[in-house]
């Protein structure tokens, strides 16, 4: 947990440097927990295989044997990963992994086999698959709307808002913008209102010709050629209001463009809902449907779907998914699809962008929720049923899927059946092609022979059987080199060979160095090493000091002591790597030093520690109001603040001490600075430690009264003014003040209580006053306050009245 606390003098000094203390919000306690989980490697492994291959529960104990597992550790990974399986719970309308038994590879460090892979390369990890063709609605709709410019549709309807263009043109010329009203009309000057509303663009222009004729004969002269002529057109159209409805996020009325059409008005609404259809979005125009239109032709092809202009108060419905089946693995786009009535598996991987390349053909898996009217029949809820890909490929009927369908492509096993594996000390490791047949011999000698150190009694082939089985066939390799037939085997496809040297047969001897070192830990012992050596070798010490303090634990194998574990050793070493104050080491005994390096021997523990004596400069830093401000190095223990200040050149004429704070530890401790400079020898001069910070503020000329007073605010300080006299500056008290708590603060920190009889203490440049509100008090409010006054005086004046009118009534 992390406390932070802000101290009252932090407080002035945030008073001081102009911030507004009322904007100060409070802080808060924060705790911080962490928890850190650690992956079950052996299960990790065994789930690759089952993801990856596909295999049965038998395969997967198999292979899991052939790593070297025995009976009782793969029931115990199984049931493991089933208690796992009970206590989870899948999300819901989401496609998740599966929990799957899980097995490792064996430690047991007698057996001498070789790790080989035998399942599939690890699949990426499984993520949560998203609805398809859904994200592309969350775009501006402007991006997908048609051209504003061109020819309008001869079918769109005229109403209240558009424009119409009428242009007479010939004998006579004039050109009209007539904008329909709200009632459905146009005027036309000279003629009056013509109706037009719900006409479209042919019968639009009709109607003016046969209106325009009575008035303009040479339009329409009897017997004659006309010689003036007539050009509707429509200019600035109206938005159009459309409905939709459905599985839709916010069903409704929606403004769209006047250009909009069934598809683009989708980005309007952000299309359906993932529980939405795709595949038909229907258009209902006047109570029936006119079109309907597959979403991914649009996103599979590029082709926009046969598309319907919209007209006012059409009806968009977007009606429920259809079958929704998921397909992920080996697939190019893995995600949850729609799929119409009769569509199959191979529609459904051609939605999804088609196999790839590292795709297993010869099954895939179904994981199917079984129908309702199925469940009792089968006494299933949920089964699994595999595919042949290849097989469905040539097939004439197809594979049809069902609601709910997951299916699993899996991939090619990372299996190259022609090669060998030759590994250790040999010259060029690696695999190598098995041609038509190879034998032991012919293996090395391609790899350009043995190393020096290659161990030759002993080489090691790991063989897979038919049933999955591993192996382990025993050689003698002085014997396989020389041609002997019983030693020299024929070699199959995917052995492994493993030469190994002799220094994995004979343990090595080691040294262990820690400490501020750069690369602490264990060192194959070299002879002659020195502790320069194996410094140099682990990367040399992690900190820049000039000396260092060495701890050598020295135990002997042959000599077993239990009341003595260890010999030590102890010096000093310099940076350049000098030994110097050499402790119980004498020369020409037991232990020798050569050259000023100190030899060591196998099993030696180096500890290599700081000199507890050095430290780089201790620094304090000084700020404000004086001459030379900055980072300051002690030159003492025993320098204090007064000696810092002298070195930072002093105070400047506007330093203002009462008012400057020294922050340790980024805690402020409360002092009065003028004491300490008036005082130097005084035990409040505190001595400096490394990282203290001082401040030394100006003088603010100012000071704060605030809390229930009339006027709160800041003031011009003005020397020798006591606190009743800035209440008085400051208006008095409000109705709400307690009078007994009034507290000063002064710039030092020190706060003292105010009593107008007994304490009424000067005011120092920068105090704060406050004064509290009385308890259980509501605030006064002079609103209220006038409505009851006027209130009481309505009731004494009708009071008044009726006695005025009672004693007339009496005198007369």
């Amino acid at each position: 947990m992390i406390t932070l606390v802000v101290t009252l003098g932090e407080i002035n000094h945030l008073r001081y440097e102009g911030i507004n203390m009322n904007k100060i919000l409070p802080i808060i306690l924060v705790s911080l927990s962490l928890l850190v989980a650690q992956t079950d490697a052996e299960v990790k492994q065994a789930k690759k295989i089952v993801k990856t291959t596909g295999m049965t529960e038998a395969e997967v104990r198999a292979a899991a044997k052939t790593q070297g597992y025995t009976n009782k550790q793969i029931d115990a990974a199984i049931q493991k990963e089933l208690d796992a399986k009970k206590a989870a719970e899948q999300p819901p309308s989401e496609y998740s992994d599966k929990a799957v038994p899980d097995l490792g590879k064996s430690n047991d460090p007698d057996t001498a086999e070789e790790e080989l892979t035998l399942v599939s390369e690890p699949q990426p990890e499984r993520v949560v698959l998203r609805y398809y063709g859904y994200d592309i609605f969350k775009r501006d709709p402007a991006v997908f709307q048609a051209s504003s410019v061109g020819a309008v549709d001869p079918n769109y309807l005229i109403g209240p808002g558009d424009e119409t263009i009428l242009m007479l043109w010939g004998e006579t010329q004039f050109r009209q913008v007539l904008t329909v009203d709200r009632e459905g009309f146009v005027f036309i000057p000279e003629i009056g209102q013509v109706f037009v509303n719900g006409l479209n663009l042919s019968m639009l222009e009709s109607k003016y010709f046969k209106i325009l004729s009575q008035s303009y004969a040479s339009l329409n002269p009897e017997g004659r050629k006309p010689t003036t002529f007539l050009d509707v057109s429509l200019g600035n159209l109206r938005p159009l209001r459309i409905q939709v409805l459905g599985e839709v996020a916010q069903p409704g009325a929606y403004t769209v463009s006047p250009s909009a059409t069934l598809f683009s008005s989708l980005y309007y609404f952000n299309g359906p809902t993932t529980l939405g259809s795709l595949r038909d979005i229907r258009l209902i125009r006047s109570g029936k449907e006119i079109a309907s239109i597959d979403f991914y032709d649009y996103l599979l092809t590029g082709k926009t779907p046969e598309d319907k202009k919209l007209q006012l108060d059409d009806v968009i419905f977007i009606p429920k998914r259809m079958q929704t089946v998921a397909i992920e693995g080996e697939i190019n786009r893995p995600g949850i699809y729609e799929l119409k009535p009769r569509e199959s598996l191979s529609d459904l991987i051609a939605m999804a962008g088609g196999l790839k390349i590292t795709a297993y053909l010869d099954r895939a898996q179904i994981d199917r929720i079984v129908p309702f009217e199925q469940r009792e029949e089968t006494g299933m809820d949920r089964m699994f049923t595999d595919v042949n890909l290849e097989q469905l490929s040539r097939a004439k009927n197809p594979f049809l899927l069902q609601d709910g369908d997951l299916i699993q492509i899996f991939s090619v096993l990372d299996l190259r059946s022609n090669v060998v594996e030759l590994q250790g000390a040999v010259t060029r490791p690696g695999r190598y092609d098995l041609g038509e047949s190879m034998r032991l011999s012919e293996l090395i000698i391609k790899a350009d022979n043995l190393l020096g150190d290659a161990y030759m009694d002993r080489v090691h082939v790991t063989r897979i059987e038919p049933d999955f089985s591993m192996q382990l066939i025993k050689l003698d390799l002085n014997k396989a080199l020389s041609g002997d037939p019983e030693d020299d085997i024929e070699l199959q496809g995917l052995d492994v060979i493993r030469v190994y040297g002799m220094s994995e047969m004979v343990p090595a001897d080691f040294v262990t160095i820690d400490g501020i070192i750069r690369s602490p830990g264990k060192y194959n012992f070299k002879i002659d090493m020195t502790l320069n050596d194996i410094i140099f070798e682990a990367s040399g010490v992690s900190e820049d000091l000039p000396k260092y303090k060495i701890e050598i634990a020295r135990i002997d194998p042959q000599k077993v002591d239990e009341n003595n574990y260890a010999e030590i050793f102890k010096f000093t070493m310099t940076d350049d790597y000098s030994i110097i104050n050499v402790e119980n080491i004498q020369e020409n005994g037991d232990v020798s030093i050569d050259n000023a390096e100190f030899n060591l021997e196998p099993y030696d523990y180096i500890s290599v520690r700081p000199d507890p004596f050095f430290k780089m400069h201790r620094n304090i830093t000084v700020s404000g109001s004086v001459y030379y401000p900055g980072v300051y190095p002690l030159l003492n223990p025993d320098e204090t603040i007064t000696d810092i200040l002298k070195r930072a050149g002093g105070l400047k004429p506007k330093a203002y001490p009462i008012a400057s704070t020294l922050t340790r530890r980024d805690q402020i401790i409360q002092m009065n600075f003028q004491k300490i400079i008036d005082k130097p020898a005084s035990n409040k001069n505190i001595v400096m430690q490394d990282g203290d910070y001082i401040f030394v503020a100006m003088q603010p000329d100012m000071m704060e009264i605030f809390g229930e007073i009339a006027s709160p605010g800041v003031y011009k300080f003005m020397n020798g003014m006591r606190v009743n006299d800035y209440i008085a500056v400051a208006g008095g008290y409000t109705m709400d003040a307690e009078k007994k708590d009034v507290w000063i603060t002064f710039p030092d920190g020190q706060s003292r209580h105010y009593s107008r009889w007994l304490s009424n203490p000067t005011v120092l440049d920068g105090s704060v006053i406050t004064v509290g509100r009385e308890e259980g008090r509501e605030p006064f409010d002079a609103t209220e306050f006038a409505k009851e006054i006027a209130s009481i005086l309505a009731d004494l004046a009708q009071v008044v009245v009726l006695i005025i009118v009672a004693g007339g009534a009496t005198g007369g």
